[in-house]
């Protein structure tokens, strides 16, 4: 107790090796449609399940970019986030969909507007 009150208990600091436990998928920049949603919903999962502060969020999910995703990710904190000094899991996920979602769409939709054609 401090002063006639209940501490509240210390916040858990959670750490890499915890999250990294739960088997994250690795993410490339190559997947498919389905593949690009399924890594989110993982990822997402596992921030859930171990309670992940919003500050760590974003420096665990680009620990799991690799080859263009990387690339990509280095590429937009340059551009978009310079000077930035904590960037929210939505505004990253924002980007991460425009650039891995949006794109298959765009893709699908030319491909039927070819077949029309």
């Amino acid at each position: 107790m401090v002063g006639g009150r209940h501490a509240a208990p210390p916040m858990k600091v959670v750490t890499f090796a915890e999250f990294n436990k739960t088997n994250p998928p690795i993410f490339m920049g190559t997947e498919s449609l389905d593949e690009v949603d399924n890594w989110v919903d993982t990822v997402e999962t596992s921030f859930e399940m171990l309670d992940v502060p919003e500050e760590k969020k974003v420096i665990f999910g680009i620990y799991l970019l690799r080859e263009y995703a990387k690339d990509w990710w280095k590429g937009k904190k340059i551009l978009k986030f310079a000077g930035a000094t904590m960037i929210s899991w939505e505004e990253f996920r924002q980007e991460f969909e425009i650039e891995f979602r949006l794109r298959h769409l765009i893709e699908e939709a030319q491909d039927k507007f070819r077949d029309l054609v």
